[in-house]
């Protein structure tokens, strides 16, 4: 019953944030809706604004690209964009919380695990508008579930082995991320079960029929990676100092408010003691979960920050390792104080939902003015975006221009469109000899940006000296990012 309650709370605030607010300050999320926008006019057959292109192709980092401009067409992009955020918070519960359930047998203990997912489904890549990645996780897990429940068969149908073959196609078009957190786990699940049971054969006889599974996912991998245009992987890798790696575990819990995210986490802590029996003597079998939780904290470890034109590799075995370790609390038994600490649950999602709604209502100024200015500015506007520093949570508006494309159809030219990843592709004016770093700041090329843009976009959170013309008057923007008109 608690644990009902607190789910059915916490979905009734989610929904109610999420539908408040036309313009989500998610860092790249704006930039993506772009695209989502252009996608669905050349779906419905409309002539896309100058200097844009749209090719669909076989490559991972698909999954808003295959429901979003659906749901453009369908309710137009404000609707459109509410209802995937929604959707890809319900999967990223879903997925995790039917994992957190098969691992505990379904009992009571493990219902009551599922309800400390609810804190974080707002958490770490979230804020930064990684909405394939972060819906992948969520069916990554789901997948996993059913791979599980598969496995435990002495007979499959194969029309059941036919759907989870096109599960791991789905999930590996999806986002490249979510077909490796699913081999994690089926490669943890396979290890498991050969340690646990005591005939190997009949283990591996059930397993077999479910590796095939993943073969035409991997024919698909294999032809994407051998199309040099379409391989995200190729390329450099950039790696992490181990103090960056310690910070970012705890940077994922905070959110806008550290104080609140603080109280959250404390809450979220003290339910954990009050609701399991920790006493139990320790299995010298390393359970199925515990090494997978190991795997996902060894690969944050070991891998590079960027790997290729794919950065934030690490970070995104986060989310994972959190889930298996939460999916190791279901196995435990549950305690009589276990009321409490749900009570403790629920009040720490208010707590949270609550710092991110009030956040959120003072960070969207400046998207609901830019809506309504270019509402208002001739069709096709060309606006240059330069960037002088990194975004953060905070200073999200980076990619704020990108909402002026459904607006205005605006070009923009810092929209997504990496070979291999996006199904856009920018055909404006170059834009790297633009901005020179110099020795005491950043110059422009005056000269280039009035014979190409209309607008120049700022986005200078630490306030690094660049020399602007005396005659471009600021229209737009009050915090990290301001619009300069061209003259």
């Amino acid at each position: 019953m608690f644990t009902a309650a607190a789910a059915v709370a916490a979905a009734i605030a989610i929904t109610v944030l999420i539908s408040q607010f036309d313009f989500p300050p998610l860092v790249d999320w704006p930039n993506h809706m772009a695209r989502h926008y252009l996608e669905a006019l050349a779906l419905s057959g409309q002539p896309l604004p100058p200097n844009y292109a749209i090719e669909y192709a076989v490559m991972p980092n698909l999954g808003s690209d295959l429901v979003v401009p659906v749901l453009v067409m369908a309710f137009g992009h404000i609707l459109a964009s509410k209802i995937f955020i929604i959707f890809s918070i319900a999967l990223y519960f879903a997925g995790p919380a039917l994992f957190v359930l098969q691992q505990g047998s379904y009992s009571r203990a493990s219902l009551a695990a599922t309800a400390l997912l609810l804190p974080w489904l707002m958490a770490g890549t979230f804020f930064w508008g990684f909405m394939n990645y972060y819906s992948g996780v969520g069916l990554a897990f789901l997948a996993a579930a059913n791979h599980v429940r598969l496995a435990s068969k002495d007979a499959l149908p194969l029309w059941q082995l036919a759907i989870q073959a096109a599960l791991l196609v789905l999930l590996y078009l999806w986002h490249l991320t979510s077909i490796g957190i699913f081999l994690v786990l089926a490669g943890c699940h396979a290890l498991a079960a050969l340690n646990v049971e005591t005939s190997r054969v009949a283990v591996l006889r059930r397993l077999l029929p479910l590796a095939a599974t993943a073969l035409p996912a991997l024919a698909v991998m294999i032809s994407v990676m051998l199309t040099p245009k379409l391989n995200a992987l190729s390329g450099g890798l950039v790696w992490s100092t181990p103090l960056r790696k310690l910070t970012l575990i705890g940077a994922y819990f905070i959110a806008y408010m550290p104080l609140a995210d603080m109280a959250t986490l404390a809450l979220w802590g003290l339910a954990i003691i009050l609701m399991f029996k920790f006493h139990r003597p320790l299995s010298r079998t390393i359970t199925f979960p515990a090494l997978a939780a190991l795997a996902f904290a060894v690969l944050y470890v070991v891998l590079p920050v960027e790997v290729g034109t794919t950065s934030g590799a690490d970070i995104r075995m986060l989310p994972p390792l959190l889930i298996c370790c939460i999916a190791v609390l279901a196995t435990l038994p549950l305690s009589r104080l276990a009321p409490i600490g749900l009570s403790l649950i629920i009040v720490a999602s208010m707590i949270r939902t609550t710092s991110i709604a009030f956040a959120w209502t003072h960070m969207e100024h400046d998207a609901r003015a830019l809506s309504t200015y270019f509402r208002n500015v001739s069709p096709h506007a060309r606006i240059l975006v330069l960037t002088l520093d990194r975004a953060s949570k905070q200073n999200f508006q980076s990619h704020l221009m990108g909402w002026a494309v459904p607006q205005n159809g605006a070009y923009v030219s810092n929209l997504f469109s990496y070979s291999g990843q996006q199904t856009l592709t920018l055909l404006g004016p170059k834009t790297e000899p633009i901005l020179t770093e110099t020795d005491t700041g950043h110059s422009i090329d005056v000269a280039a940006v009035r014979a190409h843009f209309d607008f120049v976009w700022v986005f200078n959170p630490s306030s690094v000296a660049v020399a602007l013309p005396s005659d471009w008057k600021p229209v737009l923007g009050e915090g990290a990012g301001k619009l300069f008109k061209v003259q």
